[in-house]
């Protein structure tokens, strides 16, 4: 258990910048209950010979922050309860994770000072650190959280803008993007988006689009021309209105989600 107390502004900037998933397992993680891990235990600061033997062993300056954006990255409770107060056997995976979150320490500094700024983006992240998810919330909190869903949309990574904020472990919410796709993968068929070939996705999409410009709205499921231009803003499909590769994955991502 750290010893740090975070703020709600340092929480999410951790979470934000290290694009809202676990550092160990990788898998998606909300905000409300994520925990920040020290790659580098905080522990440490309480046996100075063995924390410079440590840095040492990582290449690390004698004066590096143990409590700074350089040895905080976000995790799942699981993976942070196993890892505990363990130092990592250097390895070049966790050389990389370190130089990551030095790499990103001043993107999320930044980001907590940005949002520190912000009266009702705070008391959003107030009302979210204290709220009692496991009853569902309820309508009014939602509603106090709206500044918090609109900074994320404008600050999260591009990698994240098709996929849900996910606030609570129970309450996520889903930007325009993943809504229009998950019409798209429910209409072809979760299966098929999951295991058909690249190619064969790529000409089911391309129907698709094809029906949704000579009706204007698709005939079958709820969508538009501005809905597709919206997945092309984004990289999904390209100038010739086919799915790109990265579109793909996308498109197998979150078939893969709603099938589970």
């Amino acid at each position: 258990m750290s010893k740090y107390s975070f703020s709600p502004h340092q929480r999410h900037s951790v979470w934000t910048v290290h694009l809202e998933k676990c550092y160990m397992c990788t898998k998606p993680i909300d905000l409300q209950s994520m925990q920040i891990d020290h790659i580098i235990p905080e522990s440490l600061l309480d046996d100075h010979e063995e924390l410079h033997s440590v840095l040492a062993r990582f290449g690390l300056p004698a004066d590096f922050g143990i409590n700074s954006y350089s040895n905080w990255l976000p995790s799942c409770s699981s993976c942070n309860g196993k890892k505990s107060n363990n130092v990592f056997t250097p390895s070049p995976l966790i050389q990389m994770q370190i130089e990551c979150a030095i790499s990103k320490a001043q993107k999320a500094e930044e980001l907590a000072a940005k949002s520190a700024n912000k009266r009702q983006l705070t008391k959003a992240l107030n009302t979210l650190m204290k709220a009692h998810s496991e009853q569902g919330l309820s309508a009014e909190i939602k509603d106090s959280l709206k500044p918090l869903v609109q900074f994320q949309e404008q600050e999260r990574s591009e990698e994240n803008i098709f996929y849900g904020i996910r606030l609570t472990p129970d309450y996520e919410v889903s930007p325009g993007r993943q809504k229009i796709i998950r019409e798209i993968t429910g209409y072809l068929g979760y299966e098929f988006v999951i295991l058909t070939p690249p190619e064969s996705l790529i000409l089911a999409f391309d129907i698709v689009y094809r029906d949704t410009e000579r009706h204007k709205m698709h005939p079958s499921i709820h969508i538009n021309g501005g809905a597709m231009t919206g997945l092309r803003s984004v990289g999904l499909i390209n100038n010739d209105n086919k799915l790109t590769e990265f579109g793909v994955t996308v498109f197998k991502t979150i078939a893969q989600e709603q099938k589970i």
